[in-house]
């Protein structure tokens, strides 16, 4: 069965910039070791779109 995803990532495009890590209110995204951006449980996520609004390179998009 295919989980659809809520949180989508394009490691290609993340900087690790943090934006998105201090604007999310449940405190989903972290860093990665990498540095990139990570999501602990997207379930949990408010679907208010601030990271995706936010991020200054488009890596995130909410759906």
């Amino acid at each position: 069965m295919k989980v659809d995803k809520i949180v989508n990532i394009n490691k290609d495009l993340c900087t690790g910039c943090g934006v998105c890590i201090k604007i999310c209110p449940p405190k989903i995204l972290y860093l990665d070791e990498g540095g990139a951006c990570e999501v602990k449980d997207e379930s949990l996520c408010d679907r208010l779109r601030g990271c995706e609004r936010k991020c200054p390179t488009g890596a995130i998009t909410i759906s």
